[in-house]
């Protein structure tokens, strides 16, 4: 194998990784951590858990959690280490497989630019499901695909399109597309689409042994509330057109260009979660991130893989655009969730006041408005590393935080704190 191809890449996976470390994790990542260690003490959905996402990543986080407690470690950095070591794990995968594809030079810079787009380029949604997914997926669209059988690599891409049950209009559109193009279905009905389905299989089967109150509980319920929630197609596409122009800039590069296969099958992945995002009508940095990325990844391929100057510039103009777009939004949201950031601050400002009232072995009660500060603080709110394992958040509140931090809370959690925080109000 071909090393120093990967030199690169994990040189940017170093610097985003450690650029990342100095960030609080992402809110809903957090809270999941958090709260998955309930099924290590044999908690169960529908009463110790009642949320919205489904069971996937609440086990994959409470395996990740046990880990942390058996090695006596800090479960946020053993989540993030777990997630770069596995985006390593990937870079040598990609590089075995796109040696006889890409030259060295060439499939140096395409490793380090997934490096970077899987670290940096998640910004705040770094550990996120369709962070995840796009990582799982990866090694399935540029080397199994319509090209080899690898079922091992159609497993992963499996557990990824499993986070969400909108993900599926990602093998969907890749495998419409196979059978098109070869005017057949023999192609698409192969192991590694049998692998796929079965790892699907399994998971529902999986949910309904180990988590029916989820599907029979949690979901009415939280059909009627959270998934109530939404906004027109119009409104999500206004509000955030880039992902939209990008998924469309590379699927017109890979129709002018003649749809080859790596730009194209990770420009109708881009496509797959589009509607995904679309489909979710929430609008949130999240649900395009897959959208975006893969989007990016088709044009880099373009770029990498054409030979005709007027289409490499063709695949070269959207491509420096979304990189400059996608570099403004990781920098503006790996800084607000910095310790200094916008929503850096109001995290610090909780923890201080937990960290001074709260014993380390103890609890805490209160309620959210807004899940940025509250959702990861028990996961922050850390003395000697032990993070007190009752969840817990509070109104969203202005702070200022000094040597002894402060928050001016409404007047129906001033009233109530004494009861929540069983000390006085700060």
């Amino acid at each position: 194998m071909d090393v120093l191809a990967l030199v690169p890449a994990f040189v940017v996976l170093l610097i985003g990784a450690f650029v990342q470390s100095q960030t609080y994790l992402n809110h809903d990542v957090a809270w999941v951590l958090n709260s998955s260690e309930r099924l290590l003490d044999g908690g169960t959905f529908g009463r110790d858990i009642v949320a919205s996402n489904p069971p996937l990543i609440w086990w994959i986080s409470a395996a990740v959690a046990g880990v942390a407690e058996l090695l006596r470690t800090e479960p946020v950095a053993t989540f993030r280490a777990f997630v770069v070591i596995g985006v390593a794990g990937l870079l040598a995968l990609l590089n075995h497989g796109l040696m006889t594809v890409l030259t060295p030079a060439k499939r140096a810079t395409l490793l380090a630019f997934l490096a970077l787009v899987l670290t940096i380029g998640a910004h705040r949604d770094f550990g996120q499901r369709e962070h995840l997914a796009v990582a799982l997926c990866l090694p399935w669209l540029l080397l199994v695909a319509g090209q080899r059988v690898r079922p091992g690599y159609a497993v992963l891409a499996g557990i990824g399109i499993c986070f969400k049950p909108h993900f599926l209009a990602v093998p969907a559109l890749v495998w419409a597309y196979i059978a098109l193009r070869d005017r057949s279905l023999r192609p698409v009905l192969r192991l590694d689409t049998a692998a796929i389905l079965l790892t699907g299989v399994a998971y529902v089967a999986a949910t309904w042994v180990f988590a029916r109150p989820y599907l029979t509980e949690v979901v009415p319920l939280i059909s009627q509330v959270y998934w109530g929630f939404e906004h027109p197609i119009s409104a999500i596409i206004a509000k955030n057109p880039w992902p939209s122009v990008m998924t469309f800039a590379a699927l017109l590069v890979s129709w002018r260009s003649g749809w080859q296969t790596m730009p194209s099958l990770t420009a109708l992945a881009a496509t797959g979660f589009l509607i995904a995002a679309l489909a979710q009508a929430k609008g949130y940095s999240y649900h395009y991130y897959p959208a975006m990325s893969f989007a990016l990844i088709s044009l880099a391929l373009s770029a990498l893989t054409l030979t005709r100057p007027s289409l490499r510039a063709l695949a070269l103009m959207p491509l420096m655009m979304g990189v400059v777009l996608a570099g403004i939004q990781s920098t503006f949201g790996l800084a607000s969730n910095s310790p200094s950031g916008k929503d850096g601050q109001h995290t610090a400002c909780l923890v201080g006041i937990v960290q001074q009232h709260v014993p380390e072995t103890g609890g805490f009660m209160a309620f959210s408005t807004h899940p940025y500060p509250g959702f990861r603080l028990p996961t922050t709110a850390t003395v000697t590393g032990s993070p007190r394992r009752t969840a817990g958040c509070s109104c969203r509140p202005s702070c200022a935080c000094g040597p002894r931090p402060i928050c001016r809370k409404r007047p129906c959690v001033s009233s109530l704190w004494p009861k929540l925080m069983n000390v006085p109000p700060p």
